[in-house]
């Protein structure tokens, strides 16, 4: 929601941040678990206008991929093959 809004993000690299979030392209991406690198990036962003503005217009082009329209219709796919796999 905050990418779709323009936002920038920092966030860790766990399971599902990693799909959306490219290291300093659409957002900053830290190692889980690690504080200081997390405040860091926090940091970085507060004092670089620039980034903010980069990172943010980036994670909104990007959240346009991401639409429900979009994720329903691969739902929807991942359906029709698992009942293409039952009837085979």
């Amino acid at each position: 929601e905050a990418m779709a809004a323009g936002m920038p993000v920092a966030t860790t690299e766990t399971c599902g941040m990693n799909d959306i979030v490219e290291d300093d392209y659409n957002g900053l991406l830290v190692k889980p678990a690690d504080a200081p690198a997390f405040a860091a990036a926090i940091e970085r962003m507060i004092e670089s206008p620039e980034l903010r503005t980069r990172l943010g217009r980036a994670a909104q082009e990007t959240m346009k991929r991401h639409t429900w329209e979009r994720v329903a219709m691969q739902l929807e796919m991942v359906f029709n093959m698992a009942i293409q796999q039952r009837v085979e």
